[in-house]
């Protein structure tokens, strides 16, 4: 008979945090090595999202994200930002055209534009002042 105790634990895995986490020369090489070839032009692999698997070109740096395309008539995906994190980069460079320009492309530019509702008055709320139906009896 197994003992219970040998058996939870076994169930209930380490308890230690820092058994939990990535080991600090694995961090530093994901976070360095991964990320150093990320130059424009570079064919990258998307990890996760709608296009994962998918491979794109990197057009450009923006902040914290980078610009990627597809190009959309080649593979489908638009003009995108990702966390550099959830892409790889490849030894594969693409030539960018020398007349592409990209300074249109800001945080601006992605940023979803709300538009402002006016406050509704108390009437338009309730429904009053609107005009009321009824049926005529002259049927």
């Amino acid at each position: 008979m197994v003992s219970r105790g040998r058996h939870q634990r076994a169930q209930e895995g380490t308890q230690d945090p820092a058994a939990n986490k990535i080991p600090f020369f694995r961090a530093v090489f994901l976070y360095y090595v991964s990320n150093l070839k990320l130059t424009p032009g570079t064919v990258c692999i998307v990890l996760a999202g709608r296009f994962r698997g998918k491979r794109v070109v990197m057009l450009k740096q923006i902040n914290d994200t980078i610009l990627v395309t597809g190009p959309f008539k080649i593979n489908g995906v638009p003009l995108r930002r990702i966390n550099p994190a959830y892409v790889i980069a490849t030894s594969t460079k693409v030539e960018l055209p020398s007349g592409l320009s990209l300074d249109k492309f800001d945080e601006a530019y992605f940023k979803v534009k709300k538009e402002k509702k006016g406050k509704s008055s108390e009437q338009e709320f309730f429904g009053e002042g609107e005009k009321v139906w009824f049926i005529q009896e002259l049927r």
